[in-house]
């Protein structure tokens, strides 16, 4: 059983030095105990985004959608009425987020975007290709609103008309054929994430989109605006320097021009807590014609 108050301590960043640096020593070590930091770690964001209210709402949710055997379901909606709400918030993330904690705990604990290098923009990689994708230039690419200031270049208030050409889902054999097109640029381990993860489609882009022209709309529900968030696009070629945006505060969507390829985008919490993991395709329009 692990110290319940060391890990708090250790995410509150109240440990002293020498006893952090066992303690992240013993998480390297320990999938176990990773799994049980990460885990704690998405209570404490679950709590901040739903509050005890939302959380009750989204065991509710989750419930209603039966995503357990029906012979678990009401045992365990049962057992939760007597529960603190901190049951409730582990609960609820043990529903939602078993699968991506079962594949933390077989690959370890996963980079932090402290760790991974950022994107310099400044120096952009000028070969296209099927095989290798350039970093999009987020200095030049942006689509902007006139009556926006500088600092939100690139970014849609609530409201504001959308300029760019919008998504369209392909048909089973027009998606399969993309697949097996850019099937050279897939990442085993992002592929593996994905396999295991619920598919959420709140979130733009909706998973396997392929999207007519180069403008691509990154969107997210509002209630993750809690945070400084970071769009972090991952290609095959760059997997070691991912594109890392800022995304300023209470901003909930982000337009920027992409090449044609296969993508991966995570949207994070500045200091590395990932909210999202999708995946979607650019392609040009006479592609999609045919």
């Amino acid at each position: 059983m692990f110290d319940q108050n060391k890990i708090l301590d250790y995410l509150n960043q109240t440990l002293p030095p020498d006893a952090e640096r066992a303690f992240e020593e013993a998480i390297r070590q320990d999938p176990a105990l990773a799994c049980e930091v990460a885990l704690y770690r998405e209570i404490r964001l679950a709590l901040k985004i739903y509050g005890q209210e939302g959380i009750a709402q989204k065991l509710e949710e989750v419930w209603q959608s039966k995503q357990l055997p029906s012979r678990i379901i009401p045992t365990r909606k049962q057992n939760i009425k007597q529960a603190t709400w901190g049951y409730a918030a582990v609960f609820l993330l043990l529903l939602a987020s078993a699968a991506a904690l079962y594949q933390f705990g077989k690959s370890g604990a996963p980079q932090t975007l402290s760790q991974r290098p950022a994107q310099d923009t400044s120096k952009i990689n000028k070969t296209g290709g099927s095989e290798e994708i350039p970093h999009p230039n987020t200095s030049q690419a942006m689509h902007p609103d006139s009556s926006e200031t500088s600092e939100e270049k690139g970014f849609f208030q609530d409201g504001k008309q959308e300029t760019h050409p919008s998504p369209s889902t392909s048909l089973p054999s027009l998606l399969a054929s993309v697949e097996q097109k850019y099937k050279s640029q897939q990442l085993p381990f992002l592929e593996a994430q994905l396999s295991v993860s619920r598919i959420e489609q709140r979130f733009e882009p909706n998973f396997n989109t392929i999207l007519r022209g180069k403008s691509v709309k990154f969107e997210w529900p509002s209630q993750y605006n809690i945070d400084t968030l970071e769009i972090e696009i991952i290609t095959k070629v760059f997997v070691q320097t991912p594109t890392i945006i800022l995304v300023p505060f209470g901003q909930k969507r982000y337009v920027l021009d992409l090449p044609n390829g296969l993508y991966y985008w995570r949207l994070n919490i500045k200091n590395g807590e990932m909210l999202h993991l999708g995946r979607f395709f650019v392609q040009g329009e006479a592609v999609l014609a045919e």
